[in-house]
């Protein structure tokens, strides 16, 4: 995947805030284009789902010349089905950023993500969820510290003060 015109103050039609992706590695700067690609694979044994599953993203083209973001992301995850209405998932998630400016400095980022739900059944159409992710961030070489920012789709919750951030999610969902 490529998108032009990430974060653009110049160009109205910008598909996206680059802020969106790399809230942590942006620095401030515009980036003119993102590049996303990956692969995964998954295995279903019984009532036992596995999965793996690699990303990386490019942002450059950004305000000063030869400044790029590349991130990687490593993750594998996990499905139960208890019961044919209760499921239990679990994920761990590691992302490595590397930030070079102007070819001179370079910055690396770290970030650990672990994550548990829990999903039941009400009815065909109802099920209960409950989920928790936590994340724990570290910088390198000359970074700024790197402050932990679960995404999340809504923008309601931001970055964390530190370098550690825990997210609970529940809810009931119907569908129509």
């Amino acid at each position: 995947m490529q998108s032009n015109g990430v974060n653009s103050t110049t160009n109205a039609n910008g598909a996206i805030s680059g802020e969106q992706f790399a809230n942590n590695f942006a620095v401030g700067s515009n980036h003119d284009r993102q590049r996303t690609f990956g692969a995964g694979a998954g295995y279903m044994y019984d009532a036992m789902t596995f999965g793996a599953v690699w990303t990386q993203s490019r942002l450059d083209n950004s305000d000063f010349q030869s400044y790029s973001n590349v991130i990687n992301n490593f993750e594998v995850n996990s499905r139960y089905l208890v019961t044919p209405a209760l499921a239990l998932g679990a994920a761990y998630t590691y992302l490595q950023a590397k930030v070079t400016a102007a070819g001179l400095s370079s910055e690396k980022y770290k970030f650990h993500q672990f994550g548990l739900q829990a999903d039941y059944a009400l009815s065909k159409r109802t099920d209960f969820h409950v989920g928790t992710v936590a994340q724990i961030g570290s910088a390198s070489g000359s970074a700024i510290a790197s402050n932990a920012a679960i995404a999340n789709s809504n923008g309601a919750f931001g970055p964390s003060s530190s370098s550690r951030q825990v997210l609970v999610n529940t809810g009931i969902r119907h569908h129509f």
